[in-house]
């Protein structure tokens, strides 16, 4: 099972959790495995449009932006590391 690793903000949806292990075979999966686990809250944040990773997180698979891979369709496995992040933005 792939691990998910998440920072800042973030955990204030999982319950503190940081780090979890999902089974999963693609980032969509792993995004959705997520939001069923954890509530709709953390849902709208993680899934966008045709659930891929929404428009305030960045979502890196062994420390490679998903964006650049594969996006919602890039394949995870067991000894990936999957990080999320919510995005910044700012002036």
């Amino acid at each position: 099972m792939p691990r998910v690793v998440f920072y800042g903000h973030l955990t204030r949806f999982t319950g503190g959790d940081r780090e979890i292990y999902v089974e999963a075979s693609n980032v969509r999966e792993t995004l959705q495995s997520l939001s069923s686990k954890y509530g709709e809250h953390l849902g709208s944040k993680l899934l966008g449009l045709g659930d891929s990773p929404g428009e305030f997180v960045r979502v890196f698979l062994n420390n490679k932006d998903v964006r650049l891979l594969e996006g919602a369709d890039t394949s995870v496995s067991a000894t990936d590391t999957l990080i999320i992040v919510p995005a910044l933005a700012g002036g």
